[in-house]
């Protein structure tokens, strides 16, 4: 149960929800509230693809690219 409080605590802190909240306000200016919200749920739906995709498949691709945790240090 720890790990997945932590695990929930460093997506919440990458994804940084509060802090896109002016930039989506900003690109959606103008938009009617019907669209607005379809943005904003396909937005979270490409957000969530990419994010599985790279929980699966992004170690296999560092490896392919040669990209260890020391370059990121």
């Amino acid at each position: 149960m720890e790990g997945l409080i932590q695990s929930f605590i460093v997506f919440f802190v990458s994804i940084d929800p509060f802090g896109i909240v002016p930039t989506f306000l900003t690109l959606t200016n103008g938009l009617s509230g019907n669209l607005r919200r379809k943005v904003a749920i396909i937005s979270s739906f490409y957000a969530f693809f990419v994010a599985v995709f790279f929980i699966l498949l992004g170690k296999w691709l560092f490896a392919y690219f040669g990209i260890s945790l020391s370059h990121f240090k």
